[in-house]
């Protein structure tokens, strides 16, 4: 049985939608399991005591709670809202901005997601993007997609019903079960380094890192020779 991970973050009602992905993935024998920050519970919101004391989310509860339960989580998908009612201070983007950088900064394993921005209100992203260093930074945190609400349960479906197996992915999990052990031998650039150092140079694709994995399938390729 294939199990795949979905993480949505929104102020809104997602079941419906959950239950076309799950639905269609159930067919190709695939289970999901998803988790759903809802943005419209108390516990997210704040005072604003410079706006008249208006309700609005409060970002240091919403990472709190992604800190502590979704971190080290193996999503496959997150999903997230870009835009939260009427609040004016915060938007999907911010949010999807601090996750990532978060995680990756820790190498927390809910950076593995793809991760896609919706809304059903798309023009609203182009006042925020009318400038350079907007636009730059929008490309630099390399969301996935962004798209229309309306194709949620589609793009979403279409990207959990991946199972190609991503062998650098796969090699990199196995790597942080054992990330105290210390590195020894076969590849003398890494001799010292914890296997946590050495995912981290995989994780960035520098030079020494793809020159690993490199060996590694030719030591494999002549082992399997060797076997038969």
């Amino acid at each position: 049985m294939i199990i795949k991970k979905a993480l949505f973050i929104a102020d809104e009602d997602v079941d419906e939608t959950v239950e076309k992905i799950a639905s269609s993935l159930k067919a190709r024998g695939i289970t999901l399991q998803h988790q759903h920050i809802d943005l419209r519970e108390d516990s997210y919101k704040r005072s604003d005591p410079t706006n008249g004391n208006k309700i609005i989310l409060d970002f240091s509860k919403i990472k709190d709670k992604l800190t502590a339960e979704y971190f080290k989580v193996d999503f496959d998908l997150v999903a997230c809202d870009f835009n939260y009612g009427n609040d004016p201070q915060l938007d999907g983007f911010e949010v999807v901005k601090w996750l990532k950088n978060e995680a990756n900064s820790k190498r927390e394993r809910i950076r593995k997601a793809k991760f896609i921005l919706y809304s059903s209100q798309q023009e609203k992203l182009i006042p925020k993007t009318n400038t350079i260093d907007q636009l730059t930074k929008l490309i630099n945190v390399k969301i996935d997609d962004f798209i229309d609400r309306r194709r949620l349960a589609e793009v979403a479906t279409k990207i959990l019903g991946n199972t190609d197996k991503d062998i650098t992915a796969k090699f990199l999990v196995e790597l942080d079960r054992y990330k105290t052990h210390q590195f020894k031998s076969v590849y003398p650039k890494f001799a010292g380094k914890t296997l946590e150092e050495i995912a981290h140079e995989i994780d960035k694709a520098t030079e020494h890192g793809v020159g690993f994995q490199d060996h590694l399938i030719e030591l494999l390729i002549a082992h399997l020779i060797e076997l038969n």
